[in-house]
């Protein structure tokens, strides 16, 4: 508890996790403004040899090593952003809208 007795929150402060990589980086977030692809410049990840810069976050993928899947990436502040823009990370409805989870699957 803090100084006011107020149970402490939580929050994300970074996201990472992969999906198969032939769902591709379209389907790989929901389908948000947010998350359309952007034209900054970036260096893909250590081990992946293929990057796609978003509004928000990132994708990286290895084109000849599809055991790597493809990782997906937001920052805490990309995190914050996407709260700003309405959009709950991680929500299974959301996620299951882009075809990124089996029956079963929890998101």
């Amino acid at each position: 508890m803090n100084a006011v007795n107020l149970p402490p929150r939580a929050s994300i402060d970074w996201l990472r996790y992969t999906v198969s990589p032939q769902l591709g980086p379209a389907r790989a977030l929901p389908a948000y403004e947010v998350f359309q692809p952007s034209e900054r410049t970036l260096t893909p990840l250590a081990f992946y040899d293929r990057v796609q810069a978003l509004a928000v976050g990132r994708c990286d993928w290895h084109s000849q090593r599809p055991e790597m899947r493809l990782l997906v990436t937001l920052t805490g502040a990309e995190c914050a952003r996407c709260m700003l823009a309405g959009v709950r990370p991680g929500r299974r409805a959301a996620l299951r809208h882009r075809g990124c989870c089996r029956a079963g699957d929890t998101a």
